[in-house]
């Protein structure tokens, strides 16, 4: 049976009272523990809008976000941008679903949503550019 989330809320805000060197400690380590879980969480929500872009169905976009919780358990997230994991997840798990896409198709829709969400706005992909071959 696995905790409900309010549990694990309770339970860190137990472990996280107290004053000492341990306490700082144990603070510090839950805001890593949330900003690795917010991380994984904003992978997903990439993976979830590009799959939508894309038109992929639902099974190809749960497995592409299974296959980036199965890639974090092996791997720091600090040492792989988890954009480009997303972005990788994504190429790679159509394929085996069924519902292949091209490259330049899922590195278009990707720089797209990456434009869209730091609000630089949405710019044709140059399949020419160095940023696009190195993408690749």
């Amino acid at each position: 049976h696995a905790p409900s989330a309010g549990c694990v809320h309770a339970t860190r805000a137990s472990a996280s009272m107290g004053g000492g060197e341990e306490d700082e400690r144990t603070r510090r380590a839950v805001a890593e523990e949330d900003v690795l879980l917010g991380e994984r969480v904003y992978g997903c929500e990439v993976i979830q809008r590009m799959g939508v872009m894309l038109e992929l169905c639902q099974v190809a976009i749960a497995t592409a976000q299974d296959s980036l919780h199965r890639f974090y358990s092996r791997h720091s997230m600090r040492d792989d941008d988890v954009r480009y994991v997303s972005c990788a997840a994504l190429l790679l798990v159509p394929s085996s679903e069924g519902a292949p896409r091209r490259m330049h198709e899922v590195l278009g829709v990707f720089l797209h949503l990456m434009a869209v969400l730091a609000g630089t706005g949405s710019v044709p992909a140059d399949l020419h550019s160095a940023g696009y071959a190195q993408l690749q």
